[in-house]
């Protein structure tokens, strides 16, 4: 991906000659078992990597810029099973070590009121669900309620943050906070009749707390 940039913060349209070039690229492999009917078991593994280059102030007033480019690269993997513990009851339950890699923006900014920066780290987590659901089918009638709970644990939280510049301006940049759990769950519940009818509500609940590092 290649991105332009114009500025209009000087009366006239200025291109900016140090564009912004991003290549993200995630592959992933996975094996399934099932050695019964009732459950089966799915491993897989990811491969996140990613170039982005693109202008980065020299100044603290930002009134000039030079290229620089950053590569990044992570593994990741997880596990999720599935079994059916009675007659239209299933539980699911999942764990994957996850990452999100950083953006453009919070690489390299927007050149104006917003500091990228190219060291920041990509975003790991551990991540846990429990799902419950159950369907219940009556002639016409169709029940289906489905529950679940989540947890998530992420490390170096990326998060944009306010900062004073020169000129008793404001600007935000972005930095690596530390730690955030979550945890949460969701109830969700749908009644249909036929073809003719399909009512349905869920709730849902999340929770997070943050601590930096």
């Amino acid at each position: 991906m290649g991105r332009t940039n114009t500025s209009l913060l000087y009366g006239r349209e200025e291109a900016n000659p140090i564009g912004k070039q991003t290549r993200k690229n995630i592959a992933g492999l996975s094996y399934r078992l099932m050695p019964a009917d009732r459950w089966s078991v799915v491993a897989f593994a990811k491969y996140y990597r990613l170039y982005a280059s693109g202008p980065v102030a020299t100044d603290e007033n930002a009134s000039h810029f030079v290229s620089r480019s950053r590569t990044l690269s992570s593994w990741g993997y997880g596990a999720a099973a599935t079994c059916r513990l009675l007659p239209g009851l299933q539980a699911k339950l999942s764990y994957e070590k996850a990452y999100r890699l950083p953006t453009t923006e919070e690489l390299f900014g927007d050149e104006d009121l917003e500091t990228g920066s190219t060291m920041i780290r990509p975003e790991n987590s551990h991540n846990l669900n429990l799902n419950l659901s159950y369907r219940l089918k009556a002639g016409r009638h169709s029940l289906y309620a489905e529950g679940g709970l989540i947890y998530r644990d992420t490390r170096d939280y990326i998060q944009r943050a306010i900062a004073e510049l020169s000129g008793n301006r404001e600007g935000a940049f972005y930095e690596n906070y530390g730690r955030v759990k979550t945890t949460g769950g969701n109830v969700s519940v749908r009644y249909s009749f036929g073809p003719w009818l399909s009512v349905g509500g869920s709730r849902p609940s999340p929770s997070r707390a943050a601590r930096p590092s």
